[in-house]
């Protein structure tokens, strides 16, 4: 994604499509049919995290990795986000960090997002 700047509303901000930007912060900005940089609202999906309507295409995206792709270098290309204070609803770049998917789970475990007793069974247990 390239990095761009809109006078208009100010801040940093990285091109997700042609009319749709991601902000530092995780807002959604659409300019789709000629809107006036409407903030597109998101919703809770699957394990807690945000997520948000694009329109066309993929029809929705977790916030927290549009955020990571637009801002965040991942030179050692590892596969996942991990949100550092462990809220899945705080999706500013200051919040996240591309990990491993072993770093991820015992940064899972250590902040209590994740149950190791039941995680070792295979149940679902996350909050």
């Amino acid at each position: 994604m390239k990095e761009v700047q809109i006078c208009k509303l100010g801040g940093k901000y990285s091109t997700v499509r042609d009319y749709l930007y991601i902000r530092e912060n995780g807002d959604v900005v659409s300019y789709y049919k000629g809107q006036k940089g409407r903030i597109l609202k998101n919703r809770y999906a699957t394990k807690g995290y945000r997520q948000s309507s694009l329109h066309n295409g993929p029809k929705s995206a977790k916030v927290h990795r549009l955020v990571a792709l637009a801002f965040i270098p991942n030179p050692d290309n590892k596969p996942q986000v991990n949100h550092i204070d462990g809220n899945k609803s705080n999706n500013h770049v200051d919040n996240l960090e591309w990990v491993t998917n072993g770093k991820n789970a015992k940064h899972a475990q250590i902040t209590g997002l994740r149950n190791p007793e039941k995680w070792a069974t295979g149940s679902k247990n996350y909050q």
